[in-house]
């Protein structure tokens, strides 16, 4: 069945993708498997990361997935971790807190601000920092714009 919001979703991304241009892309987190985070390590010097929440940790405002925060665990056993969001959520804040991961909520990407804060907070300059988010243009253009390794979770596979 034709549904228009797809198709305005898949020509926005189409026409993003030619502008804003990620260093990785994936359709799950979870493609960015331990092997990955190795090369990211020892190939680009990313040394922490900045997570993206919505429809990059969870979709449809679920719960984080218990298997999505095993692969959190799994990132904050190799890297120093951020969450950086445009949202507010106090479940996924006290959630993260528990893991000792550090949470931004309202960070109006893509303005610069939040990503630096985020970086001050784990102690690492822009350049050794990965940003993984779902949105072209609060995510990658916003990492992009502060000279970060940028991993946009796409959801679908778009061609460029």
């Amino acid at each position: 069945m034709f549904n228009l919001d797809e198709l305005i979703y898949d020509c926005a991304n189409t026409f993003f993708c030619r502008l804003i241009k990620p260093n990785l892309s994936f359709t799950s987190v979870h493609e960015l498997t331990e092997e990955e985070i190795n090369i990211l390590i020892d190939h680009f010097n990313i040394k922490g990361i900045i997570l993206d929440v919505d429809d990059t940790l969870r979709y449809n405002m679920e719960e984080i997935s218990t298997v999505t925060l095993k692969w959190v665990d799994m990132l904050a056993s190799k890297l120093k971790v951020v969450v950086v969001s445009n949202g507010i959520d106090k479940k996924v804040e006290s959630l993260l807190n528990r893991r000792k991961i550090n949470y931004i909520s309202m960070a109006l990407k893509p303005f610069r601000k939040n990503f630096l804060k985020a970086c001050n907070m784990i102690g690492l300059n822009p350049k050794e920092v990965a940003v993984v988010g779902d949105d072209l243009i609060a995510d990658i253009y916003g990492g992009n714009r502060n000279d970060m390794f940028t991993i946009w979770i796409s959801k679908k596979k778009i061609i460029t």
